[in-house]
């Protein structure tokens, strides 16, 4: 797949420079997972951080690698369903998608 430099939302629907620089479909260790969305929360201006830090720690619980999939979920293709803080963007070693806390 193609690496997101925008924000995680379809081509076309550019919102900013990401904050990450996963690539769809790519498998990554849950450690650098973690590491970088924890970066990101404690650099600040993230809202809702008491809900990301859930989405972070069923992400550092998950069986590594884990591969960077935002679709193929049942969601509305919006920001947050597609963001690699979304523990439902993620699926484990054993091709099991990530099941949020919510």
């Amino acid at each position: 797949m193609r690496p997101l430099n925008v924000n995680t939302r379809r081509v076309g629907e550019t919102v900013g420079v990401a904050w990450h620089k996963f690539v769809e479909d790519e498998s990554y260790e849950v450690g650098k997972v973690a590491s970088a969305i924890r970066k990101h929360l404690d650099a600040g201006g993230v809202d809702d951080t008491a809900l990301k830090r859930t989405h972070l720690s069923v992400i550092e619980r998950a069986a590594g690698p884990l591969t960077f999939a935002p679709d193929g979920w049942d969601h509305e293709d919006v920001g947050w369903e597609r963001s690699p803080m979304n523990a439902r963007a993620w699926v484990d070693a054993t091709g099991a998608r990530l099941r949020g806390p919510d």
